[in-house]
């Protein structure tokens, strides 16, 4: 910022002294870009926004001024009035065009998002790319306002100001839209950044199973709130620490967010077992450590050293007061001293002592919950939540890979008491460790209305892996089959907060609201699941709602890709509740690994549910 400013300067004492201004003239404009570059680099964006444009309204002509306010233009997120104010600026000077990263950013971000749609609450504007990713904005813009609510309560900070919130469709464009390298987003896991007085995310539609999105989005407005509540003074594992511990304050209580699988390493780095990652081993970005796995270290240590502060140090009162002493100048290990009186190390050292006694949840089959974007998977990727990969496939053990490869083709043709007994005798051996394996033998169980054994299964799948979001669907699917439609609800709406594309979670939840009569929130998911099918399957006269259609429930053995009317739907079976519009359809099942293909004509009266079930291959 320094040399910029510096250089613009410099150009502007030519201009101006050209024109035969005064000096001081020369002076104040040069001071007032220099602390308009200040106030951007300490996160007071309105503040600048503000006076930038002032400046603009003054001195149009000069490129300086033309630069700061083509800058402000950026981050109020105006990237064809950045781009067109910035390339003025610097038209004198190709080479500083090309190389300057605001503008580079901004022709970037307007390439990316030129087609986006938005919406807006009170506080946010949400903007995505058109068609299913519309399904985000309700579930989103809901969340953020609970986190300005929650978490501005806790550090004493609501900004008045509304925040724009962008998502990306890979994470190539989030790359160009934050500068983060796209090698970085992959082996951190880094799906969503603050920058640019921004909120970035990429879509878990990218994703192979989703991600915990709603708890990014709070995780992301946390960084928000601390930069500019401490003026960006706040280093990188603290910054983290805080984020971690308050993403999950939007739907309840701060210091949710550990998972097992972080849990777990950060138990084996307090035995020795392995090296605990030093806070200066994080600066600059918790996105540049070099895997996954050290990421889940890194953000367990920082999450717990803020847990320490909160629980055992004085509470929000303690971390707005160190906040506070960073915005005022003072250095990290001064702002601790002041507020804690007592050295840092020393703080250090009690946060490690504090930790060999805090409870750990120390799980075996707890699984790194790696992000795996369907852009780095081979064929075609199903939005559904029945996992078309065979059980076996995520075993290590042979015997285990044998008995559940054996269960599964004796489920795929209906046999499932003995599909039960192959798969138990794979879950013997390896547990609730094999998620998938655990789904396949609870579906099963549940295709044999043994709903006890398929609900313990479940439950205890979600032990380890709470983030699989299939083990979520399923549970939903069995409260629903066994009349819980309160549990069946928390099943699913758990589920959205993960992989929101899923049309039978919609789904689900229509029919309960409808049941209920809660028109707002059926309306709402019928809505959603109508983005999520209508573009790949229109419904003929009109765009009939769920509660004016009828429903299909389709399952077939195997599974099958399911084209409705001769357009792709986009989803494979088993599905439920699809709601069509009343009349005759053609439904096309096809399970390309098998070489199958069937069609049925199937009549859908309005208000019925149509229940199909259909074995593919009838072979023994």
């Amino acid at each position: 910022g320094q040399m910029r400013a510096a250089a613009s300067c410099v150009l502007l004492s030519a201009l101006l002294l050209g024109a035969t201004a005064r000096a001081d003239q020369v002076s104040q404009i040069e001071s007032e870009i220099a602390r308009i570059e200040a106030l951007f680099d300490a996160w007071q964006y309105q503040e600048a926004i503000g006076a930038a444009e002032r400046l603009y309204a003054q001195h149009p002509a000069l490129p300086p001024v033309q630069y700061i306010a083509g800058k402000a233009k950026f981050y109020q997120q105006d990237y064809r009035g950045a781009v067109a104010l910035i390339a003025r600026a610097t038209a004198g000077s190709a080479q500083k065009g090309a190389q300057d990263p605001i503008l580079k950013y901004a022709r970037q971000t307007q390439r990316i998002t030129s087609g986006y749609v938005s919406q807006r609450s009170a506080h946010f504007e949400l903007r995505v790319p058109p068609g299913p990713n519309e399904v985000l904005f309700p579930y989103a813009l809901d969340a953020l306002e609970s986190a300005w609510r929650n978490i501005g309560d806790d550090f004493e900070f609501h900004p008045e100001q509304r925040i724009v919130v962008e998502a990306y469709s890979t994470a190539e464009e989030l790359s160009a839209a934050s500068g983060l390298p796209v090698e970085a987003i992959k082996n951190s896991g880094t799906i969503a950044i603050c920058k640019h007085n921004k909120l970035m995310f990429t879509t878990p539609k990218a994703l192979l199973r989703g991600y915990e999105w709603l708890d990014t989005l709070a995780h992301e407005y946390v960084h928000y709130v601390v930069s500019v509540k401490s003026h960006n003074t706040v280093p990188i594992w603290l910054h983290e620490g805080l984020a971690k511990y308050e993403e999950t304050r939007w739907r309840g209580d701060a210091g949710q967010a550990l998972s097992p699988y972080a849990e777990k390493l950060l138990a084996e780095a307090i035995k020795g077992k392995r090296p605990f990652i030093t806070f200066e081993e994080m600066h600059p970005s918790m996105a540049l450590l070099p895997s996954q796995e050290h990421t889940a270290l890194a953000f367990a240590e920082v999450f717990t050293a803020v847990e320490y502060l909160v629980q055992e140090r004085g509470g929000y009162a303690t971390v707005r007061a160190i906040l506070t002493h960073l915005r005022d100048g003072d250095a990290l290990p001064e702002a601790f001293e002041t507020v804690l009186g007592e050295p840092f190390a020393r703080f250090q050292k009690k946060w490690r002592a504090w930790l060999k006694h805090r409870p750990m949840r120390v799980l075996e089959g707890a699984l790194a919950e790696t992000l795996t974007f369907k852009s780095d998977v081979k064929g075609k990727v199903a939005e559904t939540a029945e996992d078309e990969r065979d059980a076996s496939s995520d075993l290590d053990h042979p015997r285990a890979k044998r008995f559940a490869h054996l269960g599964e083709l004796l489920r795929m043709r209906g046999r499932h008491l003995a599909a039960a007994v192959e798969y138990e005798k794979a879950y013997r051996v390896v547990g609730p460790k094999a998620p998938l394996l655990t789904n396949k033998l609870a579906l099963t169980y549940m295709a044999l209305k043994k709903w006890d054994r398929a609900e313990e299964l479940l439950k205890e799948a979600l032990g380890p892996n709470p983030g699989f979001v299939t083990t979520h669907v399923h549970l939903g699917r069995l409260y629903l089959a066994t009349n819980r439609p309160a549990e069946a609800e928390r099943a699913f709406l758990r589920a959205n907060e993960i992989n929101p594309f899923d049309p039978e979670i919609h789904a689900s939840l229509h029919a309960i609201y409808k049941e209920r009569g809660d028109e707002a929130r059926a309306g709402r998911e019928a809505r959603a699941f109508a983005l999520l099918t209508a573009p790949a399957a229109p419904r003929r006269g009109g765009d009939a709602a769920p509660e004016e259609a009828g429903f299909l429930t389709l399952v077939t053995r195997p599974w099958a890709r399911v084209s409705i009317d001769d357009r792709e739907t986009g989803m494979t079976t088993p599905i439920f509740r699809l709601p069509l519009a009343p009349g005759r359809h053609q439904v096309k099942l096809e399970n390309e690994a098998r070489g199958l293909v069937e069609t049925l004509a199937v009549e859908i009266q309005e208000g019925e549910e149509k229940r199909i079930t259909k074995v593919l291959d009838s072979s023994p």
